[in-house]
């Protein structure tokens, strides 16, 4: 991170949005941003985001909710500092609030490898982190809004 606290991209992930893209903003209104590609039809349809490197980066929206989910990638990091490769342990100093998914998908301390959340208990009811290890390391970093129904 830069000395102002952003990324090299400049962009920051949360605690509600990245760039101008927010958490339960409308498709009409996350495509009047010009930061994603086509949008896909559906109740739970998804975009790619402009500004990442692949196709691989891909917001999802919620007929009903809004925009309800949006990827980290590259370099994008949250205000804590927090990005791509970090450990569950500086995630957890990260989030005081950090915990693992409550089923077969939560986090393995064993293996470093599972779900986990965050951002329950600040001022954003509605919306928290989503953290996926693999091996120890953060290779999923997002945000989602809750009570969607499009699955996690």
């Amino acid at each position: 991170m830069g000395e102002d606290g952003k990324s090299g991209s400049g962009l920051v992930l949360g605690p509600t949005g990245l760039g101008e893209l927010r958490i339960g903003m409308t498709r009409k209104k996350a495509v009047a941003t010009g930061g994603l590609g086509a949008v896909s039809d559906g109740d739970c349809g998804s975009a790619n985001l402009k500004a990442a490197e692949s196709g691989a980066y891909q917001v999802v929206f919620s007929e009903a909710e809004g925009l309800i989910y949006i990827p980290a990638f590259g370099d994008v990091a949250t205000p804590e500092g927090i990005r791509l490769g970090s450990t569950p342990t500086r995630v957890q100093r990260a989030y005081p609030d950090f915990a693992a998914r409550d089923d077969a998908n939560g986090l393995d301390n064993r293996t470093g490898t599972g779900l986990a959340y965050s951002g329950f208990n600040d001022e954003f009811p509605d919306v928290h982190y989503r953290f996926g290890f693999k091996n120890g390391k953060l290779t999923e970093l997002a945000i989602v809004g809750e009570g969607h129904g499009c699955g996690e």
